[in-house]
């Protein structure tokens, strides 16, 4: 049956118009929801605002975490006390965050509901958020101040991690690169010629297993530009990823090489030294030594190795008959021991001595301290030395037994003009005695009173000087007075008087 066309239109209206009241109904209650506040399910937080341990602000809602009146000296206390009792490990976060700024999120129950702890440090600030979740809900309402101070240490942490000199990047369970820093991104286009922004997971530049310990190892990178080596410190997992960064050694490498350089000849000098070398450490333990004290002390270099402390090498070198016959053994024992600042404060100041052995050889022993308290202990086989010394020192006994024969009046000085010999007939000549050891100016100026030409003396020594001249009493006769220079600014000082001048002579010097 077919119904006229104005019935119709009626109709068509009406089912329009109850579509759209019908639309209208059903959208009301969602408008009205958007109006509350947050549901019943998601109360909203409790949020506390620290500086320095003041409370400087809280929200409505704290009466169960804070006691009534809130005291904000104690605020800080009472909160972690209130917290104690349903977080686990809640005191010691607060402690790291308080100290350090370390942020935490931890999780607490509270009756049925989920208790959420979050905290974290802006600046002075230090925010502490606290949130209940229904069971069975998995949304956590969160304050907003704290979701601006969360995404500004977010920020933080990135730019830093962008701005650090190494490559970092961070692997899944599956051993997957899900994160790089900029340092690990451009490496990876640089190098592999990928671009980061359109893979995932990122290209792996260290391979590990998916197993692999924590550790550090040197790895090689191949790129364009050669072999590039790596240090790769690798974390172990931590809430389901492993954190990985690679320092590059080119410059370390460089170091290392010169370094190894220098060492192997300080190695290689310290082995030739004609010394025998002995560095003790703290506790007087033998740290290291060369080959030349095995050679001047006989002792073996096996039993060296060993690190015996230095007052078993004195009674080794006592034994084997190195050491002098001293009047006090143990005292001269300690010193050597105590020689260097020491833990308690004192100590024996650096010293040598040199002695001879009943062998006739010589040996001298330097003990110097070194940094951290160590000493080193030098001994130097001076059996040449000293017998040259000892013939040195005849030979200057029998020439100044020649010189004091001699008529002549005879003296040497050093650059400085100090007396270093005078022969007798210097000596009467000029009224010293003999054990006076005079000085140059002293000597010119005692011969001018007695006739003789002046020599001009400045800062203790004079030029040479070579002259003539007629000595008192001696009838007319020529004296000579000489100044000769001689090696290292030393100077020889001759008076050479006529043979008939000796009675004069010794007037003249009475």
């Amino acid at each position: 049956m077919t119904l006229p066309a104005s019935i119709a239109v009626v109709v068509a209206a009406v089912v329009v118009t109850l579509a759209v009241l019908a639309l209208v109904l059903w959208m009301l209650p969602a408008r009205a929801d958007r109006s509350v506040p947050v549901p019943e399910s998601h109360p909203r937080p409790r949020s506390f605002r620290f500086r320095q341990g003041y409370l400087v602000s809280a929200n409505a809602g704290v009466g169960f975490l804070l006691p009534d009146p809130v005291d904000p000296v104690t605020a800080w206390d009472d909160l972690a006390a209130a917290l104690a009792e349903m977080v686990p490990g809640i005191e010691d976060a607060l402690d790291d965050l308080n100290r350090t700024g370390r942020s935490f999120h931890l999780e607490g129950r509270f009756g049925r509901d989920r208790l959420h702890v979050v905290g974290l440090r802006d600046r002075e600030i230090v925010h502490v958020g606290v949130a209940t979740v229904a069971q069975g809900d998995d949304a956590i309402a969160l304050d907003r101040e704290a979701l601006l101070a969360l995404e500004g240490e977010c920020a933080l942490l990135m730019a830093s991690q962008d701005a650090a000199p190494t490559l970092s990047w961070a692997l899944d369970e599956d051993g997957r690169v899900v994160w790089g820093n900029a340092r690990y991104r451009a490496t990876v286009s640089r190098h592999l010629g990928v671009d980061p922004s359109v893979v995932w997971p990122l290209p792996a530049l260290f391979p590990f297993p998916v197993d692999a310990p924590a550790g550090s190892t040197r790895r090689d990178l191949d790129t364009a530009d050669g072999t590039k080596r790596f240090e790769v410190t690798l974390a172990a997992p931590r809430d389901g990823l492993r954190h990985a960064h690679a320092q590059p050694l080119g410059r370390l490498l460089e170091v290392e090489t010169a370094l190894r350089g220098t060492i192997e000849t300080l190695t290689h000098a310290f082995a030739a030294m004609p010394l025998g070398v002995a560095v003790f450490d703290t506790d007087r333990r033998l740290l290291a030594h060369n080959p030349g004290l095995t050679t001047i002390t006989g002792l073996d270099a096996g039993w060296l190795t060993g690190r015996p402390g230095l007052g078993q090498v004195l009674d080794r070198m006592r034994d084997a008959g190195r050491l002098p016959d001293l009047h006090d053994p143990v005292a001269w024992r300690d010193r050597l021991l105590m020689t260097g600042e020491t833990r308690d404060g004192s100590g024996v100041e650096p010293w040598s001595e040199t002695w001879t052995l009943a062998d006739g050889q010589s040996l001298r022993m330097n003990v110097r301290t070194l940094p951290a308290g160590a000493i080193v202990l030098l001994l130097e086989d001076m059996t040449r030395d000293v017998a040259l010394a000892r013939t040195r020192r005849d030979e200057r006994s029998t020439l100044a037994a020649v010189l004091d024969t001699s008529p002549d009046g005879v003296a040497a000085f050093d650059a400085d003009g100090r007396c270093l010999h005078a022969n007798g007939s210097l000596r009467r000549l000029c009224g010293l005695d003999e054990v006076a050891a005079p000085a140059l100016a002293e000597v010119i100026d005692r011969l001018s009173e007695r006739g003789a030409p002046r020599i001009e003396v400045t800062d203790g020594t004079a030029r040479a000087f070579d002259r003539r001249f007629a000595w008192p009493g001696a009838h007319g006769a020529d004296a000579s007075l000489r100044l000769l220079p001689l090696a290292d600014g030393a100077m020889a000082l001759r008076v050479t008087l006529p043979p008939n001048a000796g009675p004069t002579v010794v007037r003249a010097a009475n």
